[in-house]
């Protein structure tokens, strides 16, 4: 099964490296939610803040079954003030 994650900012560094912007697509197993895609690119979970699931906003925390075709959408944490 295949989904699309697009990664933001600091966590542009786990893009594939042939990739030319700033989305590519996975092969998942069947169940897996967002925290099993954070977790398969590698992405430590402490350093993301904000998630859409097909431009909807989602958290890490849901156990809602990602689709095919379904567009991960992943913000980092930001510092600053």
């Amino acid at each position: 099964m295949r989904v699309y994650i697009k990664l933001f900012s600091s966590l542009k560094k786990h893009l594939p490296h042939n990739s030319q912007s700033n989305i590519f697509a996975i092969e998942i197993k069947r169940g897996s939610r967002i925290v099993d895609v954070v977790d398969q690119i590698g992405i430590e979970r402490e350093k993301t803040k904000i998630f859409l699931l097909n431009g909807r906003k989602a958290s890490i925390k849901d156990q809602k079954e990602l689709h095919d075709d379904d567009v991960v959408t992943i913000f980092p944490r930001m510092a600053g003030g």
